[in-house]
């Protein structure tokens, strides 16, 4: 059952929408995960009491692609970062092994305390 609102809670719903997405878009920007997702909850709770016109809504999508964007930025940063540690991670391996090798080769007796 949909509750017919009157126009001005309608309106000002919209403003609470825009509100909500570009603090979640000024909190992707700072990295802010966790307050994007509660902006994106209250806001999905929101949009089902407002009907908004087709220029509204566009500007609701181009601000959700805008922190897509960002989102896409963010992952491939961490993909990149991620890789760089298996690399290092393999690099230090190889570098423990080696030594482990040279001692063992070296004729140096290694005393157990």
């Amino acid at each position: 059952m949909m509750t017919v609102r009157p126009a001005d809670q309608g309106a000002t719903i919209a403003t609470e929408l825009f509100r909500l997405t570009l603090a979640a878009k000024d909190a992707a920007d700072q990295g802010r995960w966790d307050l994007v997702e509660a902006c994106y909850a209250q806001r999905g709770e929101r949009l089902e009491w407002v009907v908004l016109s087709t220029s509204e809504l566009g500007r609701l999508v181009r601000l959700d692609e805008e922190i897509v964007q960002r989102i896409r930025l963010v992952q491939s940063a961490l993909s990149s970062a991620i890789q760089e540690t298996a690399r290092t991670c393999r690099r230090l391996e190889g570098l423990r092994q080696g030594i482990g090798a040279r001692s063992l080769d070296s004729g140096t007796i290694l005393l157990k305390a």
